[in-house]
């Protein structure tokens, strides 16, 4: 009795043996067969790519609608904003010049020095209310005080009103006054006077080197009847 208890007692181990070794082989090829199946595809991250905006001087202020950007030489070509800049700061420098030099070159012939000399040069004509004016510089005293002119510019320029990169607007020295002038319309009006001013002072002097004559007395000569005689009373019927 004993042994067949000891021989059923040894079946029963060598079959948990076997179910236990079938079970592990079991696994194993479960696991085989997950490892034979290929990856999903991971989604690859889409980034959107920022369009890059290119910078383009026809969209900014002071293009006249009717001409449009007008560059021949190319001096503002896309893409060179900084170079814009520089070209527009120097723009509305020279056309504040202009438009002050153009109030003076006709104020100068009502309220002007009696000892101006004239200045005579070659190939033209140049009257003392105008251009002649410039011959006041000559000898010491003059030049001195050219020397202190062009000193009290350097400064104004380069230490009381720099220019500053970090401000929006070319030519930007500020607005101590307040008055409402930083506006697309008005810095597109500063650029049309400018622009015309720089014109006005060129043909001015051009025609004083033509005539003699300095600004207001060219405003004279373009007035048809300022050499005819007023018509007599019985013309005019007044008798």
């Amino acid at each position: 009795c004993s042994s067949d208890l000891a021989s059923s007692a040894l079946l029963a181990g060598l079959a948990a043996l076997g179910a236990a070794r079938g079970k592990s082989a079991a696994l194993k090829a479960s696991e085989a067969s997950l490892s034979e199946v290929p990856d999903a595809p991971k989604k690859k991250s889409k980034k959107k790519k920022k369009a890059r905006v290119v910078f383009d001087p026809a969209g900014e202020i002071g293009v006249i609608e009717n001409l449009g950007y007008f560059d021949p030489l190319g001096f503002c070509p896309e893409g060179k904003p900084n170079r814009f800049k520089n070209y527009r700061t120097m723009e509305v420098k020279h056309g504040r010049v202009a438009m002050m030099a153009s109030i003076g070159l006709v104020v100068q012939h009502f309220l002007h020095r009696d000892d101006v000399p004239g200045w005579k040069i070659y190939g033209g004509q140049t009257n003392k209310l105008g251009l002649g004016a410039m011959s006041l510089f000559y000898g010491p005293v003059g030049f001195i005080q050219l020397v202190g002119l062009v000193f009290v510019a350097f400064l104004l320029e380069w230490f009381i009103w720099p220019d500053e990169q970090d401000r929006s607007a070319p030519g930007d020295k500020g607005n101590p006054l307040g008055v409402p002038l930083d506006s697309p319309d008005m810095r597109f009006q500063e650029l049309s006077n400018g622009r015309y001013a720089m014109i006005s002072v060129l043909a001015i002097w051009v025609a004083e080197l033509n005539t003699g004559k300095d600004a207001v007395e060219q405003l004279g000569a373009l007035w048809p009847f300022q050499d005819t005689p007023p018509p007599p009373p019985e013309a005019a019927g007044l008798m």
